[in-house]
């Protein structure tokens, strides 16, 4: 099986959210500042867009896949004890800093 280069892009990320959890951020801020002490333009492109792919990756899976964020629906997916905007708004992860 051969994989596009989008789906190599999204295998990545996905790797990088089984191997490194909730520091996957900073490794991939990592890869991106070795990259950059080597001058290498076309990496850091590539783990910038990994870093985008990591992000949609770590959403809260229970709010996609009950459907709340499509139609902001209040009814049964709602978490009791909860208000439903705080279960729509996903937390914000620091950005990559570039040196």
């Amino acid at each position: 099986m051969v994989l596009n280069r989008d789906q190599e892009l999204w295998a990545v990320a996905l790797w990088v959210e089984k191997n490194h959890g909730g520091e996957g951020t900073a490794y991939i801020a990592q890869q991106i500042q070795r990259l950059s002490n080597e001058g290498d333009e076309a990496g850091i492109a590539t783990w910038k867009t990994v870093a985008e792919r990591f992000d949609h990756v770590r959403l809260p899976r229970t709010s996609v896949q009950k459907g709340t964020l499509r139609g902001f629906s209040a009814s049964a997916s709602q978490k009791p004890g909860r208000p439903l905007k705080q279960q729509l708004v996903a937390p914000r992860r620091p950005r990559l800093a570039l040196a």
